[in-house]
């Protein structure tokens, strides 16, 4: 009997090598994964069942990134569960059960080339399609999955299939109305600019800049130059005021809605113009009773 506790003891003070399926079990603190708030199960999958998702939204998948994620995997495990819906088909032999991805398409790559027979999911049950596009799209935004090109075509989407403005698509997934329609400014890009932005050749602070150089011609010699002098977003800026390129303020949708607003309190066409970093509001009025009544509105009187 003294044996045998000696045994344990000496065994308890010596860790024991675990196995790769034990330590990716561990990573969500037993069949939990603490998600916004609340706990959610986690169901280990066998791949081979996922189908992928046709209306993923990232669309850019960088090779180098995922051999070192697949790496990473074959070290810790995957510590962010996928998100699945269940399909169950009828067959002859009774219910087939298959999976779609719904987030976490790179997870899923990665562990495919890290060799792995199973991963961590969740499953979620969708009533339709639209509601499996909405959880893909808010999901890869929130988990920051996605480059700003496919962010801001995220963006868009949800607005259109959904029929939502951008303060609700902003609270949908957890940003402000100024970030979703910035995002969406970038859609104004030229291809070219868009595809560099993709690749991350350039920053998508360096694509505002860009945006704001007005014109095309102005547009494509300020990218060429951050292309070719890897000019900071904050020398762009001052590149792009140095030649006195005027900022089409008024294409901004965020801009747009500012002057609507004004437009509406004060009753009177208001004019925006500007450079990079500073502008002019001009406010029309056609009579000293107007000009009293846009000043009564601005400043009252105390």
């Amino acid at each position: 009997m003294a044996k045998s506790r000696l045994g344990r003891g000496l065994s308890s003070l010596i860790p024991q090598k675990k196995s790769k399926a034990q330590n990716e079990r561990e990573n969500f603190n037993g069949n939990g994964y603490e998600n916004n708030g609340k706990t959610e199960s986690i169901f280990w999958i066998e791949i081979e069942k996922i189908q992928a998702n046709p209306e993923q939204p990232r669309q850019e998948f960088d090779k180098e990134s995922l051999e070192e994620l697949a790496d990473s995997i074959r070290r810790h495990g995957i510590i962010q569960p996928l998100v699945v819906t269940k399909i169950e088909t009828p067959s002859a032999k009774g219910i087939d059960v298959s999976y779609q991805l719904i987030a976490g398409e790179r997870r899923l790559k990665a562990a495919k080339m890290a060799g792995l027979y199973q991963v961590p999911s969740i499953i979620r049950r969708m009533e339709s399609e639209k509601e499996k596009l909405e959880v893909a799209l808010v999901e890869n935004i929130q988990r920051k999955d996605l480059n700003p090109m496919e962010k801001a075509e995220a963006y868009l989407r949800l607005a259109k299939e959904f029929n939502l403005t951008q303060a609700e698509v902003g609270k949908k997934v957890g940003k402000s109305r100024e970030s979703v329609a910035n995002a969406i400014r970038l859609l104004e890009l030229p291809s070219d600019m868009k595809q560099a932005l993709r690749e991350g050749r350039i920053s998508e602070g360096h694509a505002r800049a860009i945006l704001a150089a007005g014109n095309q011609d102005h547009q494509k010699e300020i990218f060429s130059a951050i292309l070719t002098g890897g000019v900071s977003v904050r020398k762009t800026e001052e590149l792009i005021a140095s030649k006195n390129i005027k900022i089409k303020l008024d294409a901004d949708p965020y801009v747009k809605q500012l002057i609507s607003r004004l437009e509406d309190r004060l009753n009177t066409k208001v004019k925006l113009k500007g450079k990079t970093h500073r502008g002019v509001l001009a406010i029309d009025y056609y009579s000293k009773e107007e000009l009293q009544n846009i000043a009564d509105k601005i400043a009252p009187e105390e």
